[in-house]
């Protein structure tokens, strides 16, 4: 059976918008936005692939992405990993086992600009989650106002 997952994002003041220009932080609206996909009853993605065309390290780290322990960062990072991990290169995947090893609650903070990004987690694939995400709302809230 599958249900409809939603991480709502906290709406964030009209002065943080200036920060969040930078590309760290994903853009906020004046009130929520909303990030959907699609979970199978036991939390993993309903059409994750899994065979002998992927190897075992990205296997790995698709089920980290979406196995956080935050339904939120399982929709951040587990969304963004499974549309992406067959692309990316060792040393994204470098970067993406360091980016999982942060805390929830801090990388979360950090993706919706209630905390500076600190230095050493800002990274090139860290912003591409980011703009991943941004264009994905976009699409999203496009698609709502065409209906």
């Amino acid at each position: 059976m599958k249900i409809a997952m939603y991480a709502i994002c906290s709406h964030l003041s009209a002065t943080d918008a200036d920060i969040l220009s930078s590309g760290r932080y994903i853009a906020a609206s004046t009130s929520f936005h909303l990030l959907k996909r699609n979970l199978n009853m036991s939390g993993t993605a309903t059409d994750t692939a899994s065979g002998p065309e992927r190897d075992n390290r990205r296997k790995r780290i698709l089920f980290r992405c979406w196995h956080r322990g935050m339904k939120e960062m399982d929709l951040l990072l587990g969304g963004f990993v499974e549309a992406k991990i067959d692309t990316l290169n060792d040393a994204e995947l470098d970067e993406l086992e360091h980016l999982v090893t942060a805390h929830d609650q801090d990388l979360y903070a950090w993706m919706t600009g209630r905390k500076p990004l600190p230095e050493e987690w800002d990274g090139p694939l860290y912003r591409r989650i980011i703009a991943f995400h941004e264009e994905a709302i976009a699409a999203s809230r496009a698609a709502k106002s065409a209906e």
